[in-house]
């Protein structure tokens, strides 16, 4: 007698549970269960339609980041995205504010036409820096279509925001309500996304610029400027040794291995810090453990969670687990976190079994 195979239905969900739990893993770069957790709730609207398709298409990397921006935006929105502070501030995706919030979680007018001008602001200040020294390439559109998605703004205010072309800088709209501190928010993404693949003189040009017009003094701009380059290069220590972790306990399944690894680059690595890792990627060469990797507490937490997502991803039978689980728990000893590699995998299979269930559930199973 033969065992009934997998359901195809519930293979997707686990696939689709685990991209969406890697994407926010490495990009907040914490292993955070409780935020797995409501980032799974609010994504069940999204994933049920392609549970019940009978040939279910996965989203395009694109599609997939657009749509976890805008689901993590009044959560943690994603560090690497330039203007992402902005967003947390503003963001509809919130629902009420104040003492609105205790009788309503629509968002008020006033609210809404705030959002739709500052959002206006910043994408327009965003396009003008990165179209400063050449056409818009695929990544660039990529985080305009990321930012447009994260305030949370109607369908059709985002298809006329992104539809603008790149223009001169114009005075920020008195009646925006531009504060000091959504200035400073603006003028280090502006930064960050000028320094992702390299700071040119026209982008920084551009960015002096748009500080001017959004109120801010000498001190300020360099202050951003500063944060912008001391944030983007602490990223790059765990998003290396996250690839690497990927990479060795998928040894065998080269394919689930890079998409995997080729995400957590680039949600952990700026352009201008990704060359070689993408190369290990692609080159596929082995990965060798050999203590290269130093990380804090929280970064080998995130490391060994992103390690196994990526393997569960694959849904593999219970025949397989023992081999990947004695491969995770050597890039465990790797990192200098002998013995905790069984915790974290406990941790990871919980969040997920837990959404199947309901999931199973839900299919009337």
């Amino acid at each position: 007698m033969t065992s009934p195979s997998p359901r195809p239905d519930l293979q997707t969900y686990t696939r689709l549970l685990c991209d969406d739990a890697l994407f926010v893993v490495a990009s907040a770069q914490r292993f955070d269960p409780a935020l797995l957790a409501e980032v799974a709730r609010r994504r069940v609207s999204s994933h049920e339609p392609l549970m019940r398709a009978e040939s279910p298409e996965l989203p395009s990397w694109q599609d997939h980041a657009v749509a976890m921006c805008a689901t993590l935006a009044p959560l943690a929105p994603p560090p690497w995205l330039p203007m992402s502070e902005l967003i947390e501030s503003i963001t509809l995706e919130a629902g009420a504010r104040g003492v609105r919030s205790l009788f309503t979680s629509k968002p008020s007018e006033r609210q809404v036409q705030r959002t739709r001008l500052l959002a206006a602001t910043a994408l327009r200040y965003l396009t003008a820096t990165m179209a400063a020294d050449a056409p818009l390439d695929d990544e660039e559109r990529l985080l305009r279509r990321c930012l447009a998605s994260g305030f949370g703004l109607p369908a059709q205010d985002v298809t006329a925001l992104l539809d603008e072309e790149a223009a001169a800088l114009e005075p920020v709209d008195p009646g925006a309500g531009l504060d000091n501190k959504l200035a400073r928010s603006m003028a280090y993404g502006l930064w960050l996304a000028g320094m992702r693949d390299g700071l040119d003189p026209k982008e920084e040009s551009t960015i002096t610029q748009a500080c001017v017009n959004l109120g801010l003094g000498p001190d300020a701009t360099e202050a951003a400027r500063k944060d912008a380059r001391t944030r983007l290069d602490a990223r790059g220590a765990l998003a290396v040794a996250s690839v690497d972790a990927i990479r060795y306990v998928l040894a065998d399944d080269p394919e689930n291995a890079s998409k995997a690894a080729s995400a957590a680059a680039r949600l952990g690595l700026a352009p201008v810090h990704r060359t070689e890792t993408t190369a290990a990627i692609d080159q596929g060469a082995p990965v060798v453990l050999a203590r290269r990797h130093s990380l804090d507490s929280a970064g080998r937490q995130a490391c060994l969670a992103m390690a196994w997502l990526a393997a569960l991803a694959t849904d593999p039978p219970v025949s397989r687990l023992g081999e990947l689980a004695l491969r995770h728990d050597r890039v465990a000893s790797d990192i200098d976190a002998k013995g905790d590699g069984a915790g974290v995998r406990a941790q990871v299979f919980g969040l997920v079994q837990e959404h199947l269930s309901a999931a199973a559930q839900s299919l009337g199973l």
